[in-house]
């Protein structure tokens, strides 16, 4: 009798330690969270403004940002802007650059008298970290740039002047 407890002790033994290993196994694999999907965010972000819902806006930001750009300055930075260059027309691209330990999303607005990119700087954990409204980048492969990074006005008549060297003594 004495024998058969025995053995029914190590097996009950063996059976919580199964267990647990498998316990343990099973929530070392679980799946690391995804990573943000800085494209969507940025561009959800503009939308955000575009339809006037600044409190989501700024819900998105880190606590720097939501001293330095409350709701209420957002939402007048926003009117600015649209005040100065029409109605936003269009997302046209979000580029996600890396920035030391953040990552930049460049969304490009086309408004009515202008495209500008919307910089949007986002922290490790997805909030914003910075808002920048900068002149459009021009998309990679055009060669219209000099190689200083200068790009003629649209207005500009590159026939109607030429270019010549001088010397000063």
């Amino acid at each position: 009798m004495k024998r058969g407890i025995k053995s029914q002790m190590k097996f009950l033994a063996l059976a919580l330690l199964a267990t647990a290993l498998c316990l343990s196994l099973a929530a070392a694999q679980e799946p690391a969270p995804p990573a943000p999907d800085f494209t969507k965010l940025g561009r959800t972000f503009i939308l955000e403004l575009t339809t006037g819902q600044f409190d989501k806006a700024a819900e998105q930001f880190d606590a720097a940002m939501s001293q330095a750009l409350p709701e209420e300055k957002l939402a007048q930075t926003w009117s600015s802007l649209v005040a100065q260059f029409g109605s936003l027309k269009a997302i046209q691209e979000v580029r996600v650059v890396p920035q030391q330990k953040f990552k930049a999303a460049y969304v490009t607005c086309q408004f009515e008298k202008i495209t500008l990119d919307a910089k949007i700087v986002f922290s490790a954990d997805a909030k914003i970290a910075g808002l920048f409204f900068v002149p459009a980048e021009q998309a990679a492969g055009s060669n219209s740039a000099a190689p200083g990074g200068w790009t003629a006005p649209a207005y500009a008549m590159p026939n109607s002047f030429r270019e010549t060297p001088i010397k000063i003594a």
